[in-house]
């Protein structure tokens, strides 16, 4: 169990990492829009709105920050796997949060990005609109089914763990 748990928390700290990593590559996003308005840097991209040039950044990196917060709350419940207190409240709440933080964090996203594919301009020869937006849906929608099922699964044991503490307060009433 030991090696079970140093590994998840291995596993925790590079994702939180990752997203740290992440959001100051969204920093940098944010920033070029904001310099590129105020016309200190000059931008040769696309001529897309400002306002959206500016609000897909800032709404991904609220996000990131979202699940940054939800990713060190996972993290110290941890520690207390080591020991016996596996079935308690807190830790059932805190695996509920983090799954419905996962779950809105993927909505969320997921629209995020289709709306930002939506606007990217790409002619292609022959291609169907509807071929261009499904496309787009499918692009949005193919990194969020594996969260989603790390969410379910995180819902799934926050139930057990709940479960558990009331089952553990039952024998502890019976004795």
């Amino acid at each position: 169990m030991k090696n079970l748990l140093t590994a998840l928390k291995w596993l925790i700290n590079f994702l939180i990492f990752s997203v740290l990593i992440s959001i100051i590559i969204n920093l940098g996003e944010l920033s070029k829009y904001v310099l590129t308005k105020f016309d200190l840097l000059e931008y040769s991209g696309g001529e897309n709105s400002w306002i959206l040039m500016l609000l897909i950044p800032l709404l991904t990196f609220l996000l990131q920050g979202y699940i940054f917060w939800l990713l060190l709350k996972f993290r110290k419940v941890i520690p207390e796997f080591k020991t016996d207190t596996i079935f308690t409240e807190n830790n059932s709440a805190v695996f509920r949060k983090v799954g419905n933080g996962l779950i809105i964090y993927s909505i969320l996203i997921f629209f995020i990005r289709l709306i930002e594919k939506s606007f990217e301009i790409t002619l292609e020869y022959g291609v169907s609109a509807s071929y261009t937006l499904g496309k787009n849906f499918g692009t949005a929608l193919s990194g969020r089914i594996s969260l989603l099922v790390i969410a379910i699964f995180l819902l799934i044991i926050a139930q057990l763990i709940k479960e558990g503490y009331h089952l553990k307060q039952e024998n502890d009433l019976t004795i």
